[in-house]
C-alpha cells in the first residue's frame, strides 16, 4: 500500500514525476518550469500514451518508464539529496509504490476525472497525511470533496492540453465526434456509430477500448490531439466520463454542441462535473 509519511514538498533537490497519460504530462511540464532551478525534475513516462516533445524542447529530463531507469535514478540521487516522488494514484504497481518508499516526500498529480468525484476511484485519501500537495490545473470551479484533505496547487492552464505536437483529428465531413469513454459502451447501439458523418476517437489506453468494429470510421486517440481538434469544430461532440468532457465544458465560446453521458449510479459522486455541465448552455447531460 502506498502511504504518505511526509507531506511537505521539497524546496530543493530532485522530483520524480510518473506520467501515464497526457494530462499528467502537461501538469508535469508546468510544474517543472515553475520550480526549475532549485528543483531538478525527471519525468518517467509511458511512450505509447504520452507526447513528450514539448518537454524535451524545454530541456526537461524525460525517461521512458522501466524498473531499470527508476533504479538508476535512485542509485544516483538517493544518498545525495532530497527526492519528492509525485504520482497520480496508488495503482501504479508495486514497483512504483516501493520506489516512493525510498523518497523523502510524496505528492499527488492530477491524472483525470477523480478530481471531479467526491469519492475517488484510484486514490485512497486516508493514505496521505493532511496537507499533501496535489498538483492540478488552475481550476476556478468546485472539485471533489476528497481533495479537502490536500493542499491544492494549480500549476497549469487547461488550454495547454491542446498545445501538443500531435496532429488534430481529421474532421473533414464529420458532423458527429464520439469520444470513447465510459459509459458509452452501454448504449453503443444508440450512438449511430455506423453513420457516414460520424467519427469515433478510440481510447488512448488499449485496455479501456470497447468498440472493436472495424467497419466504424475511427481514429486512435493516442495518435491525435483530441482537445486541439475541438477548437473550431462545429458539429456534435458525444463523450462520457472523461477529461475531454471537462476540457470541452471549459471552452469560452465553443461552436460545437456537447452531449455528456454519465452513469446513473455516478451522478451523485460526480457532483462537481454534473454542476459544471448544468451551468453551460451548450452542454446536455444524459444519464444512462
Amino acid at each position: 500500500m502506498l502511504c504518505s509519511v511526509i507531506s511537505l514538498p521539497i524546496k530543493n533537490g530532485e522530483r520524480a514525476i510518473f506520467c501515464p497519460n497526457q494530462v499528467t504530462l502537461i501538469l508535469a511540464l508546468a510544474l517543472a518550469k515553475r520550480d526549475q532551478g532549485p528543483i531538478r525534475t525527471t519525468i518517467f513516462f509511458w511512450p505509447d500514451r504520452c507526447d513528450v516533445s514539448a518537454l524535451e524542447n524545454e530541456g526537461i529530463a524525460c525517461v521512458r518508464y522501466s524498473r531499470t531507469n527508476c533504479l538508476r535514478f535512485l542509485f544516483t540521487h538517493r544518498l545525495r539529496t532530497a527526492i519528492e516522488a509525485c504520482v497520480p494514484h496508488h495503482r501504479m504497481g508495486r514497483f512504483v509504490n516501493l520506489f516512493c518508499q525510498f523518497c523523502t516526500s510524496l505528492s499527488l498529480i492530477d491524472d483525470g476525472l477523480d478530481t471531479f468525484r467526491d469519492v475517488p476511484r484510484n486514490v485512497e485519501p486516508e493514505c496521505f497525511v493532511p496537507g499533501t500537495s496535489f498538483y492540478t490545473f488552475d481550476y476556478r470551479i468546485g472539485l471533489g470533496r476528497w481533495l479537502e484533505r490536500f493542499r491544492i496547487e494549480g500549476v497549469a492552464d487547461m488550454a495547454l492540453l491542446a498545445a501538443v505536437s500531435r496532429s488534430p483529428t481529421p474532421l473533414r465531413g464529420v458532423r458527429r465526434l464520439v469520444i470513447e469513454s465510459p459509459p458509452l459502451d452501454r448504449i453503443a447501439d444508440q450512438l449511430g456509430l455506423e453513420r457516414s458523418d460520424t467519427l469515433l476517437v478510440t481510447h488512448s489506453n488499449v485496455y479501456k477500448r470497447v468498440f472493436n468494429d472495424s467497419k466504424i470510421a475511427q481514429v486512435a486517440g493516442s495518435t491525435v490531439a483530441i482537445e486541439k481538434s475541438l477548437i473550431g469544430f462545429t458539429g456534435e461532440v458525444i463523450v462520457g466520463e472523461s477529461m475531454v468532457a471537462v476540457f470541452a465544458l471549459l471552452q469560452e465560446r465553443p461552436r460545437f454542441r456537447l452531449y455528456i453521458y454519465i452513469s446513473g449510479s455516478q451522478l451523485v459522486n460526480l457532483r462537481p462535473l454534473v454542476n459544471l455541465i448544468r451551468s453551460r448552455d451548450f452542454a446536455t447531460l444524459v444519464a444512462c
